[in-house]
């Protein structure tokens, strides 16, 4: 398989150059849910979800996005450099409203939906994760088929961890469904 950067690896790698770094985030996520397949909906040009978890759907509106991701070797292949599972990453990118295409997904299919910029994501979503599988949000979560489990803590060191206790700012929040 070629490592030569594509105009759509540079797109993804051009975003990664100034976006936080989430990687550490995925990683205690992954190690804490045990989940191997997540939907990401408003996921912008964030292709290091693929870096954790061997199976990811994207879901974006955005152009530039569904340009860049037309071309999901290029994802793929940036993933496969990264990744720290065993086996061919599985990226899948669904352009539109997140909304209108989860209400088009099968149900109860993917094991975590990563909520990071999508606000509340509502029922369609919910109806999306297995029971038992998990939401990680940065914002807050009023659907009653999701509870609380643990925040998820930034140290100074740049260091995330798991608690399982509610806290004062955390970087993120991981519910289960219910």
């Amino acid at each position: 398989m070629s490592r030569r950067a594509t105009p759509s690896t540079r797109t993804f790698t051009d975003h990664l150059d100034t976006a936080a770094d989430r990687t550490g985030l995925y990683a205690v996520v992954a190690a804490h849910t045990g989940a191997k397949r997540v939907l990401y909906p408003v996921s912008s040009l964030d292709v290091t979800p693929s870096y954790t978890w061997p199976d990811v759907t994207y879901v974006d509106t955005d152009q530039r996005t569904q340009t860049a991701f037309a071309d999901t070797a290029s994802a793929i292949r940036l993933a496969d450099q990264h990744k720290v599972y065993e086996g061919e990453p599985r990226i899948r990118f669904l352009g539109g409203e997140y909304d209108r295409v989860f209400g088009a997904l099968p149900a109860a299919s993917w094991d975590l939906l990563l909520s990071l910029h999508a606000g509340p994501v509502g029922t369609n979503a919910a109806r999306c994760i297995k029971p038992g599988g998990w939401l990680l949000a940065t914002g807050p979560v009023a659907d009653p088929e999701f509870v609380f489990d643990a925040s998820v803590l930034l140290s100074v060191r740049g260091k995330y961890r798991v608690v399982p206790e509610e806290a004062d700012r955390p970087a993120a929040r991981l519910f289960r469904r219910v």
